[in-house]
């Protein structure tokens, strides 16, 4: 799994199976309080926009860099 950020809300998750991807529905995404705009699988790659700015740490979300840094300790404890 691939993990790549893409602007200030757009991550792409390339490589993903399918309970991966389950497993991020349902806990990583309703991390951010704004939810998602779209969540997109194109082949093996889960294309997701969040609302607003999730990791702008200059924009008015820069409490959220928290909850972004216990995604990150998330993803790689769900890796290992």
């Amino acid at each position: 799994m691939i993990v790549s950020f893409h602007g200030y809300n757009e991550l792409h998750i390339e490589h993903i199976l399918e309970l991966a991807l389950e497993e991020m529905r349902q806990v990583i995404w309703p991390l951010w309080p704004d939810m998602l705009e779209s969540d997109v699988v194109v082949g093996h790659t889960c294309i997701a926009r969040f609302r607003n700015t999730p990791w702008d740490l200059s924009g008015p979300n820069v409490q959220q860099y928290v909850i972004s840094l216990s995604v990150n300790e998330l993803v790689y404890l769900l890796l290992s």
